[in-house]
């Protein structure tokens, strides 16, 4: 590398490394276009599925980021900018040794930016995701470290010590000031230690609005406290960095790379009618909490047009109507209601069970923790065959036990379903 304008192929290979992961489902054309714009990401005319990616003022084209899963949102569209705003400012490092190590940094400023309040100091929450980086790769007495530190932009003004984040993090005893899951060490925008706060448990009003907490289950406390331009960042046992705003996930980093949740286009992808929209976003709540428990599971949903297809992939002994297994029996008895009537830590155990959960497109259990009649010759492993053969009902949901999600729905073919949506893959 030299100093000035990259390569067509250094700036290829720099979106691809860390843009592409931030954004699961997506492709970034390797023909870059030429390009003429003031905005230095474009989402383009009639197609918003589409985004065009201006990494250097001074390099006169554009790449092209597709994403055939499901549209680029706004949301969408201000990550990337803020992506391509950081990679900006270390090009004028481009020819310096420590130049790769900037452009890694890119991804975590874009988090960073993305989240922050407006009154918080601009090196705040880097500093703490790059604290959190560090200490993943740490043990506290042979224990993995789980903490929780959230930023609240109107903190009260006596509540405010004298004390900052950065005197406190070299210290031992800062890694064991919160669970990482209810409790949290507040901080001032400035990074002030405001206090050491336990979080009250989520008690929703009803079990609808329960899932509409878009974030895991396990961490809804930390998502609920998480609003009116607070952020609450935690680092779990499993080395993973959570980042909450808006009392929902926003971004996690996962097996050394930064996703982006964007919970709304995701559950549109998984399509039904109005009604059927209350089963989608339990359904996908629900893949929420079986991906961060690391458990595995599948969950499919069948379309009323199928009628009974669905005894094509299921053997009767799992179905919960014919109650010819212990298995069956006992999860017909403990699933009497609809499965978005179902409190969620059930739904998640369920999907733990060997086996996939079957439900119609009401929302009915059909079977619990069945074995999929899958074609021979299928590709991937025993869980991917089975959802994209029960993706041929209408839609199918793969969690991996290294916490993937893949939505395949009955709009592709057989052999190649469509993928609704990814992430963390």
């Amino acid at each position: 590398m030299q100093n000035g304008a990259l390569s067509a192929v250094e700036y290829y290979g720099i979106l691809y490394d860390n843009l592409v992961p931030m954004f699961p489902g997506s492709c970034l054309q390797t023909t870059p276009i030429s390009f003429n714009s003031k905005e230095i990401v474009l989402r383009e005319e009639k197609r918003d599925n589409s985004l065009l990616i201006w990494p250097d003022s001074k390099w006169p084209s554009c790449f092209r980021l597709l994403r055939t899963t499901h549209p680029f949102e706004d949301d969408d569209v201000n990550l990337a900018t803020k992506f391509t705003r950081a990679l900006r400012e270390k090009l004028v490092a481009s020819g310096q040794p420590f130049f790769r190590y900037l452009i890694d940094r890119c991804s975590q400023d874009a988090v960073a930016w993305s989240a922050q309040n407006r009154a918080m100091g601009d090196d705040l929450l880097p500093t703490i995701l790059s604290m959190l980086k560090k200490w993943a790769s740490e043990t506290y007495e042979g224990q993995r470290i789980a903490v929780a530190i959230g930023v609240d932009p109107s903190p009260y003004p006596s509540r405010i010590s004298n004390l900052h984040l950065v005197e406190i993090v070299e210290q031992n005893f800062a890694k064991v000031l919160s669970n990482g899951l209810d409790t949290v060490l507040v901080l001032s925008p400035s990074g002030h230690v405001v206090e050491h706060l336990a979080l009250r448990e989520v008690a929703p009003d009803s079990l609808r609005t329960f899932d509409e907490c878009l974030a895991p289950r396990r961490y809804l406390a930390l998502a609920n406290w998480a609003r009116g331009g607070r952020v609450a960042v935690t680092l779990n046992r499993h080395g993973e960095i959570l980042v909450f705003t808006k009392s929902r996930l926003r971004f996690a980093y996962r097996r050394g790379k930064w996703s982006h949740f964007a919970h709304s286009a995701m559950i549109a992808r998984m399509g039904g009618s109005k009604r059927d929209k209350s089963l989608m976003r339990a359904v996908y709540a629900s893949c929420l909490d079986v991906s961060f428990s690391r458990t595995g599971g599948c969950i499919a949903v069948a379309k009323g047009k199928y009628g009974r297809k669905y005894l094509e992939y299921l053997n009767s002994g799992d179905l919960l109507s014919e109650g010819r297994t212990k298995k069956a029996v006992l999860l017909d008895h403990l699933t009497g209601c609809l499965f978005d009537a179902i409190p969620r830590p059930i739904r998640e155990e369920m999907a733990a069970l060997d086996g996939a959960i079957v439900l119609n497109h009401k929302g009915k259990v059909l079977a619990g923790g069945a074995i999929v009649r899958v074609p021979g010759g299928s590709d991937g492993g025993g869980r991917e065959a089975a959802a994209k053969a029960l993706s041929r009902l209408g839609l199918a949901v793969k969690v991996s036990s290294d916490g993937g999600i893949t939505a395949f729905t009955d709009r592709g073919t057989k052999k190649k379903p469509e993928i609704a949506f990814e992430l963390c893959v």
